[in-house]
């Protein structure tokens, strides 16, 4: 298959085949902002039929405005399989985006295809940094990164474990903590247990759990201007397996049902 084009090597993302995908392009996609040249057309009626010169969508104008990021997985053949996290409409994904939390981390999006719901693969591409080291990211529009609306997870300090012991005897090993709520990991021996805390008259209640026999991690909790959700990544056998959004609106938690990353 000839790959002098980018995405000539791609093929659609439909199942978890590997091969079905070639190697990322060694060069990126163009992000010219110059409109194309109009064609001549004849003076006259024939004028009313003229089309405007075609410009491109940049990564600028149709993603940064919407804010909402993409979780990029890393399959074990080292391309970057990017999700989609919340449908979102609109061109012009090909390009550069930043890995949340660590904005120097860039990763180049080659070919993106229509979404089909939420955790469906949106788009194949290539790691740009070569830093590695891990195995799922939430890819934000490089132009937004550094603004901070994004919560990571992090290891819990003894302060956490003190105030979330009641909540499971296993091990607390990932919290992702705002004022009012709380998205938490517990780990036991072959077990992982995925909750969500909030805060109610000074004291925690649990709102939400999942229990499961493979390990369970956090993505990252985003906030919008309803209320915010966080995501829960479950792995398998050493890939991440499933994708599940928990959000908390008005003081409730309500969870969506896990979607596959496996496409």
């Amino acid at each position: 298959m000839e790959t002098g084009e980018p995405g000539r090597g791609y093929a659609p993302v439909e199942s978890s085949d590997e091969a079905a995908l070639g190697p990322a392009p060694e060069h990126p996609v163009a992000e010219s902002s110059e409109a194309a040249p109009a064609m001549d057309v004849p003076a006259g009626p024939a004028k009313a039929f003229r089309h405007p010169p075609a410009r491109p969508v940049s990564l600028a104008t149709s993603r940064a405005a919407t804010g909402l990021p993409l979780l990029a997985v890393r399959r074990g053949s080292g391309r970057i399989v990017f999700h989609e996290i919340e449908r979102a409409e609109g061109a012009g994904l090909e390009g550069e985006w930043a890995v949340a939390g660590r904005c120097g981390e860039r990763l180049r999006l080659d070919l993106a295809q229509p979404a089909r719901g939420r955790g469906a693969a949106r788009g194949v591409g290539a790691d740009l940094s070569s830093a590695g080291g891990w195995q799922t990211a939430v890819a934000v529009p490089v132009q937004g990164c550094a603004a901070g609306r994004i919560l990571l997870p992090r290891g819990p300090s003894s302060a956490d474990r003190e105030r979330f012991a009641a909540f499971s005897t296993d091990e607390l090993r990932q919290v992702a903590a705002a004022a009012d709520a709380a998205w938490l990991v517990f780990a036991g021996s072959g077990r992982s247990r995925a909750m969500v805390v909030l805060r109610r008259d000074g004291a925690w209640h649990e709102a939400w759990s999942r229990d499961s026999d493979d390990r369970q991690e956090i993505a990252a909790v985003l906030g919008r201007g309803d209320g915010s959700y966080g995501l829960f990544l479950t792995i398998q056998g050493g890939r991440p397996d499933t994708l599940q959004r928990v959000r908390v609106t008005d003081g409730r938690a309500q969870a969506d049902a896990p979607t596959s990353l496996r496409g």
